[in-house]
């Protein structure tokens, strides 16, 4: 992962805006993420929308925390991909929850999220997925 210094900090800054509404940020998530592919809704039976939420909101908790380790991001991620494919997640779904994660972070931030913001997040979530997806 090579974000630079000012990306990090444009990560951290929309990331520490929405910490305050992290719960409704991960309904907005998955309502989206439903939107785009309603099957996806199948994989999340096991746990209330809430609780899969608040999971989500933990997982960038964790990786913002490690924006200058991501040495130590990479087999955390790669085993979270393993879990992920015994729920059923294909390579395809990896997009979808891009688009998602872009689309939350416009809704809840508006203009405070700007395109230098949105292209630092595309970028971590590239490198993310791909670790995941690896």
């Amino acid at each position: 992962m090579e974000l630079s210094q000012v990306e990090k900090q444009l990560i951290r800054e929309s990331y520490a805006r929405i910490s305050g509404l992290k719960l409704e940020a991960g309904r907005l998530f998955y309502g989206r993420l439903f939107q785009l592919d309603p099957s996806l809704q199948e994989m999340f039976h096991r746990a209330p929308l809430e609780t899969q939420a608040e999971k989500l909101m933990q997982v960038f908790d964790w990786v913002i925390d490690r924006l200058d380790t991501p040495a130590d991001l990479k087999q955390q991620l790669a085993e979270l991909g393993a879990k992920h494919i015994e729920f059923g997640v294909k390579t395809d779904h990896y997009a979808l929850v891009g688009a998602s994660l872009v689309w939350t972070l416009k809704s809840a931030l508006g203009k405070e999220f700007g395109p230098e913001a949105e292209s630092a997040w595309i970028e971590l979530y590239t490198y993310l997925s791909g670790q995941m997806d690896g």
